[in-house]
């Protein structure tokens, strides 16, 4: 698919994935007050129908992805839509759920979503290798019984198009949690309103406007913790996104075929989701405890200064 002789693979890919990264944060920063007045359960019904739409156009062929330019823009625009599931799904936690859970149930999702990681990265390996092992089985056959310049073509078309399968089990998982969604998404919204209180009830109803979006954000923006949690997501992001690097470093570097790549990219998984199930086990426990001691003293000083003004 990379034809451009100006540029190298590896520069095309380089440029490729700075947009990408562009196309995430800005996709954080615009998609948020969309969020919060669609509903968490809508907004990842729209952005899992988006996902699914564009990685199965990437993986179909080439009637609807050509050329590396068209790849590109579909990236783009899937990385546009993924950087809003993270907030997605912990706007319907709250949606949802009681404030008691919150903590507790972004824990779990933090460890499902490195949990997903580790796997996606074994499975898309066995499932990288496979499809190049079987088109390099029938590029075979077909360059045996080859007579014309004609079939070598094909041969080598088809072994370029190994990759698509990847793109193709992609488009195809997003349907797993897009049903899950329209079925179990009417259920909770149902079940958990008769949890929460009225005055619970009427706050997860009301939804935020645009205007108010960015008003909590310009008060916030003033604080000093702001700006401390701007910074500190942000070194932690670059880490996080060397993750993808990993593959492209393998492959570069100690010339590994793409499947081994995605092995040792599944093994950096691991030690995220070791890192993060940890910190869930030990940090948000202590978060609730903390919270709900302060809660309780404050309730305690409030009952005492009311019976001693009484008194």
């Amino acid at each position: 698919a990379h034809h451009n002789t100006a540029l190298s693979r590896q520069d095309v890919m380089s440029r490729l994935l700075a947009f990408s990264t562009l196309s995430i944060a800005a996709g954080k920063l615009f998609l948020g007050p969309v969020i919060d007045s669609l509903g968490g359960v809508l907004s990842l019904q729209i952005a899992l129908s988006t996902l699914c739409i564009c990685l199965g156009s990437i993986g179909l062929g080439v009637q609807t992805c050509p050329t590396l330019s068209a790849l590109a823009v579909y990236w783009i625009v899937v990385d546009f839509a993924f950087s809003s599931c993270w907030a997605a799904c912990v706007k319907t936690i709250r949606d949802y759920l009681s404030e008691e859970r919150w903590s507790r149930e972004i824990g779990r999702l933090a460890m499902a979503a490195r949990t997903g990681n580790a796997i996606s990265f074994a499975f898309f390996a066995w499932l990288l290798q496979w499809a190049s092992s079987s088109s390099a089985a029938a590029g075979g056959r077909l360059l045996a019984d080859a007579t014309t310049s004609s079939s070598s073509a094909r041969v080598v078309q088809q072994v370029d198009a190994s990759w698509r399968w990847v793109f193709r089990a992609s488009s195809a998982v997003q349907l797993i949690p897009l049903l899950m969604l329209t079925y179990f998404g009417k259920r909770g919204g149902k079940s958990s309103n008769k949890t929460l209180n009225a005055d619970e009830q009427s706050t997860s109803a009301s939804k935020s406007t645009l205007k108010d979006s960015l008003a909590i954000l310009f008060q916030q923006s003033r604080t000093i913790e702001f700006w401390l949690h701007l910074i500190s997501r942000s070194i932690i992001m670059v880490l996080v996104s060397f993750l993808l690097f990993i593959p492209s470093y393998m492959a570069q570097c100690y010339e590994m075929s793409s499947a081994s790549s995605a092995r040792v990219g599944s093994m950096f998984a691991l030690g995220c989701l070791l890192s993060v199930s940890t910190l869930a086990e030990t940090t948000y426990p202590s978060i609730v405890a903390t919270t709900t001691a302060e809660n309780s003293n404050n309730n305690t000083g409030s009952s005492k200064s009311v019976s001693s003004s009484s008194s």
